[in-house]
């Protein structure tokens, strides 16, 4: 049962008590703050013989985030438990499928059709494809009070293959926005037609658009197809369980058809850091797809020089 109401200004300040849950949504910049020490409080050995641990539930992006955090609650777990064993089930991590802005300094904008995607986190393991009785139980649970709150959730039985796949569209387009400085719908949103309509911005200049199919979808082209063939080295497989080659075409329509929308004025948070002059999430959209693909012997010369 949730019971804290409180704002509190740090971890410290909620130690004080035990969680069924922790949700963690923040942006992962480990070269500022790594989750586990940001959560170093509950991970504690007092806090932990005192009170046990949550479920960890991390909604954030990018891939291999959940590695830190494992490592530290399974090392505590091990440090006190006589019933440890190395595969329980500690983290449920997420794809959030949520598209706003901040429009005003206490306001936020979203689009619709937002929904999260759930799975238990099992560390070096993308093959297991069915949830454990305990793994659902916790996972059902979760949903059920997720859905009572209003919020959409699917249940995937591997998340981390999901996780790559999300991964996708923030390493395409988020990082070739963020390159342009300029928002999705620049690659994608025809001049407006019709002089009686109501005039929107940005779009596709008529005298650049051969530019962009030229370079600019080939290129965004070349790192989906690139992604892929690191899952499909990882191991997963090409279906769809997996990730399917398809995937590509799949993404670019879909991400054409989102961004012709005059009225959609989304810009990647990726992009809106960088204007801002804030830390950016480069090296778990990235770098760990880098890192990945040197370890299974993946070539992307694209995405490394990205």
């Amino acid at each position: 049962m949730l019971t804290r109401t409180t704002v509190l200004s740090s971890i410290s300040q909620a130690a004080d008590q035990g969680y069924d849950y922790v949700f963690v949504s923040t942006k992962v910049v480990p070269e500022v703050l790594t989750t586990e020490k940001m959560l170093e409080p509950i991970l504690s050995k007092s806090y932990v013989e005192k009170y046990g641990q949550p479920i960890y539930v991390l909604l954030q992006n990018g891939i291999g985030v959940e590695k830190g955090l494992a490592k530290a609650a399974t090392e505590v777990e091990r440090e006190i438990s006589k019933d440890y064993h190395e595969n329980k089930p500690r983290i449920v991590s997420a794809c959030v499928y949520c598209m706003g802005n901040l429009i005003q300094p206490d306001m936020v904008e979203y689009a619709e059709g937002h929904r999260l995607t759930i799975g238990v986190y099992r560390p070096d393991d993308l093959m297991t494809i069915q949830n454990s009785p305990e793994e659902s139980v916790i996972l059902n649970d979760l949903k059920t009070l997720l859905e009572a709150g209003g919020t959409g959730i699917d249940i995937v039985p591997e998340i981390q293959r999901e996780k790559l796949k999300k991964n996708m569209l923030n390493l395409a387009f988020a990082t070739f926005s963020t390159l342009a400085n300029h928002t999705v719908p620049c690659i994608f949103r025809p001049a407006p037609s019709d002089p009686t309509a109501e005039p929107y911005e940005p779009y596709v200049d008529p005298a650049t658009a051969n530019l962009i199919e030229e370079y600019s979808v080939p290129n965004i082209r070349a790192v989906l197809k690139e992604a892929i063939s690191v899952a499909h080295a990882s191991g997963i497989p090409d279906t769809e369980q997996g990730i399917t080659s398809g995937t590509v075409d799949i993404f670019l329509e879909r991400a054409r058809e989102n961004h012709i929308d005059p009225k959609n004025n989304h810009a990647p948070s990726m992009l809106l850091d960088m204007r801002s002059g804030k830390p950016m999430e480069v090296e778990v959209i990235v770098g760990e797809v880098v890192r990945l693909a040197r370890r299974v012997g993946a070539d992307i010369p694209v995405g490394s020089t990205s």
